[in-house]
């Protein structure tokens, strides 16, 4: 089950200029708010829940808005796979 995070999976290839390693990187970057969101919560703190539930996805609009305009897509894609 994805949980609703595949937007982050589209957010991380993008960060990663469709590139395997940097997109990897992007997924581990995305996952380690997760222990934060719940470190915080046992923590007690006086940031709203809902914010911290929210704090992946405005990670990834952020780095989005940061680094998405150098990522290009092959230009393969969306083509049918032909065997030669």
């Amino acid at each position: 089950m994805s949980q609703g995070r595949g937007f982050l999976a589209l957010a991380a290839l993008l960060f990663g200029t469709w590139r395997v390693w940097p997109a990897v990187a992007a997924c581990l970057l995305f996952s380690l708010v997760d222990p934060l969101l719940l470190r915080m919560q046992i923590l007690d703190s006086a940031v709203p829940h809902e914010l911290l539930i929210a704090l992946p996805y405005l990670l990834a609009v952020l780095a989005l808005a940061t680094f998405v305009g150098r990522a290009a897509a092959p230009a393969v894609i969306g083509r049918p796979f032909a065997r030669q």
